[in-house]
């Protein structure tokens, strides 16, 4: 070997190493791609150097190599560009990097074969390395969108990112995310579902319509939007159909997915499609759940005397007394009315007239403990009325699963779709259930006979905001979710965004943006107000938050004895008249 070349090998190997231990933050494991072509020259630099090392005989073959943590290097030196060419019927396996050393390279010659797997390479972490002259340069193919043609373009020729020779620090293996979709046109087909996606007007819609912004709204088009602004792409959307609040299988949009009229599915959609596309990760969820009717007694005067237990000891006081009284009269050699006796021993217990005055010791004390009683009877009903009138008792609430299956209540669901659980104590429930043609019928049902359906977590909220009278809720769920379903939007797989989608939409999930717009979607001041309901619900059967005050209109069954008894007072009337009238 002369001078130069042992030059040339040590100006490589020290070109490598310094590669390696500039752009790897741990120390990689280096697989050794066709042993037999390195120098030994060139390999003594891996034999004193500290990285541990696999040989492999096959180029660009390392779909063997399996490691739990760290980076791998894969290094393959090649003697010329035609060796290259079988980088296209290779698989490239992403988490590894790539180093390519093309030792004898001729623009004229290669460049044609690197245009040819630039599409693989442009992709991946692929960099070469390649002797110009006495120097060695470090090049690598970045993906780029052609403007005209809205796709990637290969003819493109290579980033040359360093020389051997610079001491400069530079990243041997830059990102390959595509960042700017340079203003093109990006497909999206928008399925309806609230909230992600709601359309003005849905019923003049047809299968791939063009849509305008204006048109569609909801939290997944304002996600869109933000990935626009990010990339630099132009919404380009298009209605899709899909079964709303129901997580089925439709397969006939992602066929628009599979022949390219669409880039991205969106609107509320689920990971079921398998590997037929790309999916950009989980960025909100909707809880399937129990909606049933909050309903308690009537608050009015005539529940009043159920409410107020216990009024007979009172009575059987009022008897006892009158028997009391009664005997210490005829032991006292007295005449007494018994009937005189009895009406004002009536009045004095509910608190309308004097008891007969007691004439002895005995029947003084009688009397005495006797108007005890009487306060007591007037502080128990007024107190019974207090509560009846102003504190209403708590609905029934079902918190788990298990108390709507064992709450005798009818369900109310869709023929079609009620069987999504394969739960048999959920199936026996169902089979009860009363057919109804769509979800809002079902829900419109279940509020008007009082019974329970399953709703989206979504669209349960607006309802029970809607429904609210006097600021309390009469729509209430379990705490315990049927089912948890999470949304994520469909991407064709060769999308050159999809990678860079696919971060942003982790960065968004985690940041809480998405769940604000979800919120947002279903309406701030909706999801407030539905709080605010349920929390009524609870809160004003228990405590007197407006004051406590009782209405005339809860206080009618007075009004309704005093008539009572004037009519009475005035029959009696009428009847002493006529037979006075009859004795004289």
């Amino acid at each position: 070997m002369n001078h130069d070349e042992d030059n040339s090998e040590k100006l490589l190997g020290n070109c490598v190493l310094n590669t390696i231990r500039n752009n790897f933050r741990t120390t990689p494991t280096i697989i050794i791609n066709e042993k037999k072509t390195i120098k030994e020259e060139f390999d003594k630099y891996f034999v004193t150097s500290d990285y541990p090392r696999i040989v492999s005989e096959d180029n660009f073959n390392t779909s063997c190599i399996y490691m739990q943590e760290g980076y791998i290097l894969s290094i393959t030196y090649i003697d010329d560009c035609e060796t290259l060419s079988s980088l296209k019927d290779q698989t490239i396996e992403g988490p590894i990097k790539y180093l390519v050393i093309i030792l004898n390279y001729s623009e004229a010659r290669c460049i044609k074969t690197l245009q040819i797997v630039g599409h693989i390479t442009s992709m991946y972490d692929v960099t070469y390395i390649v002797k110009i002259k006495n120097d060695y340069s470090i090049l690598t193919y970045m993906p780029e969108i052609n403007v005209t043609t809205c796709t990637l373009q290969y003819d493109s020729p290579p980033t040359i990112l360093s020389t051997c020779g610079s001491n400069k620090r530079f990243n041997a293996f830059p990102s390959k995310k595509i960042q700017n979709y340079m203003g093109c046109p990006f497909k999206v087909g928008m399925a309806s579902l609230f909230p992600f996606s709601t359309f003005t007007n849905k019923s003049e819609l047809y299968i791939y319509k063009p849509l305008e912004e204006d048109e569609v709204h909801g939290s997944d088009v304002e996600i869109l939007k933000i990935m626009a602004d990010t990339f630099n792409f132009t919404l380009d959307m298009h209605f899709i159909f899909s079964a709303e609040k129901n997580p089925v299988v439709a397969v006939h949009y992602i066929d628009f997915l599979l022949n390219g009229s669409l880039d991205l599915c969106a609107g509320g959609l689920y990971r079921i499609y398998g590997d037929l596309v790309d999916y950009s990760g989980v960025y909100g969820r909707q809880a399937i759940i129990w909606m049933y009717t909050a309903k308690r007694d009537t608050r009015s005067w005539q529940g009043l005397v159920g409410k107020v237990n216990g009024l007979y000891l009172f009575v059987i006081f009022y008897f006892v007394y009158t028997i009391i009284w009664q005997l210490f009269c005829m032991f006292d050699k007295q005449s007494v009315s018994m009937g005189r006796m009895l009406i004002h021993a009536w009045g004095a217990l509910i608190g309308t007239s004097s008891l007969v005055e007691g004439k002895t010791l005995k029947q003084k004390i009688l009397n005495l403990m006797y108007l005890v009683m009487c306060i007591h009877l007037t502080a128990y009903v007024n107190i019974q009325m207090f509560s009846f009138l102003t504190i209403a008792s708590p609905p029934t609430i079902y918190k788990t699963n298990t108390d709507i299956l064992q709450s005798g209540l009818r369900p109310y669901l869709m023929m079609r779709m009620k069987f999504f659980m394969s739960d048999k104590s959920y199936e026996a429930f169902a089979n009860t259930s009363a057919d109804c043609e769509s979800f809002s019928d079902c829900e419109e049902k279940a509020l008007k006979l009082n019974g329970v359906t399953v709703v989206i977590d979504g669209q349960f909220v607006a309802l029970q905001a809607e429904t609210a009278v006097n600021d309390e809720a009469i729509t209430l769920s379990t705490h315990e979710n049927l089912l948890t379903v999470y949304h994520e939007m469909l991407l064709r797989k060769d999308v050159p965004i999809i990678k860079s989608f696919q971060k942003m939409m982790v960065r968004l999930r985690e940041s809480g943006i998405s769940d604000r717009l979800y919120d947002e979607a279903v309406g701030i001041l909706t999801k407030s107000k539905s709080e605010n309901a349920a929390k009524n619900m609870m809160g004003h059967s228990y405590r007197c938050i407006t004051g406590c005050s009782i209405t005339l209109a809860q206080s009618a069954g007075a009004f309704y004895v005093w008539m009572i008894g004037c009519g009475l007072s005035f029959c009696i009337f009428v009847i002493e008249g006529l037979g006075k009238r009859e004795r004289n």
